[in-house]
């Protein structure tokens, strides 16, 4: 589960993402975890509901995919500082299935207010995407983004920019988004 992870941040503390998600017919509910725990968790109760919202994935690639050129139009990170192979990497396929997820999700993600906080938001065969509010001081307004797709854009950009010349198929990094967040790909092998 979400809360017994560790941040990849020393000192940050973890949050576990809130997902406000629009359902089939217009209804708007609010789940809590991953990505993938969410799809789990309605695969249990509500086995019809999670074939409407997984249908767009159901064609997911075999192959490696070509990563370059596929950008959403969410969140800007052109410019943005981004650093590489930081962190333990994760596997670079399993980040894009996890990019695949974050594109694909309507509504609206929301973190803990802060102050420096992480929350993990996909986590898919020892590979894990972070979203972290990089707020120091301490605030009463939680984060919220538009769109899921704001994080897939920063996974995006360091699968993009950070995969191992000496191994393609590992990747880690950290980007930063100018409104004071970021996003993290990195190995979770206790977790994911």
């Amino acid at each position: 589960m979400t809360l017994h992870c560790v941040a990849p941040i020393s000192g940050y503390s973890v949050f576990v993402p809130e997902w406000e998600i629009q359902l089939p017919g217009g209804t708007n509910v609010s789940l809590n975890g991953t990505v993938e725990e969410i799809f789990g968790e309605l695969s249990n109760s509500d086995p019809i509901l999670t074939r409407g919202l997984s249908a767009k994935f159901a064609d997911e690639p075999r192959e490696e995919p070509s990563f370059q050129g596929l950008k959403r139009s969410y969140s800007d990170f052109s410019g943005a500082p981004i650093v590489c192979n930081t962190y333990y990497p994760g596997n670079a396929f399993r980040l894009w299935q996890g990019i695949r997820y974050l594109y694909g999700i309507t509504g609206r993600p929301y973190s803990s207010a802060g102050p420096s906080s992480c929350g993990r938001v996909s986590c898919s065969w020892r590979t894990a995407i972070w979203w972290c509010n990089d707020v120091v001081r301490q605030s009463t307004t939680p984060k919220r983004l538009r769109s899921f797709s704001a994080i897939a854009n920063g996974a995006l950009r360091i699968l993009n920019y950070c995969r191992e010349t000496k191994n393609p198929y590992q990747v880690s990094g950290q980007v930063f988004h100018r409104d004071g967040w970021d996003v993290i790909v990195t190995e979770d092998s206790l977790n994911c």
